[in-house]
């Protein structure tokens, strides 16, 4: 049941995604850039609600009464992969306001203590290795600005 609620949230952030970019792709000004963007939506808008009405039948009809919607809730945000989808909405979401090095520095120390990662490395040296290689390939030899924050 706890797969059912993961689905129907993964549902929904695709909404939320295709919405934003919908109306970001709004701006443009020659109808033939946007036109591949709202035919993608508008099929999108068909696709969705009917997978969600799926698996919200499927829902009730396997719960008949057994479990609350709330318990169902919780015993999905529980696991590992809300957790990291979760964190990983708030990382993206980081990365404007600290800056890419510090956010994602913080999100892989984060991470690995939550996946209870008890080698002191890992939640060291491989984030510091990590963000180094990378701010070596794209500042350096690509020559790409990364976003910057607060901090870096």
């Amino acid at each position: 049941m706890a797969e059912k609620i993961g689905n129907l949230i993964f549902l929904i952030i695709i909404f939320a995604f295709g919405l934003y970019y919908y109306m970001d792709v709004q701006s443009l000004l020659h109808f033939e850039e946007r036109l591949i963007v709202e035919i993608l939506f508008w099929f999108l808008m068909i696709l969705l609600p009917l997978e969600g009405g799926r698996i919200i039948y499927k829902m009730v009809k396997e719960s008949a009464g057994n479990f609350t919607f709330k318990q169902l809730l919780h015993s999905w945000f529980m696991n590992k992969p809300a957790l990291l989808l979760t964190g990983l909405v708030i990382y993206v979401v980081l990365i404007p306001i600290l800056g890419f090095f510090t956010a994602s520095l913080t999100f892989i120390v984060v991470f690995n203590i939550l996946l209870k990662s008890t080698k002191v490395w890992e939640i060291t040296l491989l984030p510091v290795g990590v963000l180094t290689c990378i701010y070596f390939i794209f500042v350096y030899f690509l020559n790409i600005r990364l976003p910057e924050g607060v901090l870096f």
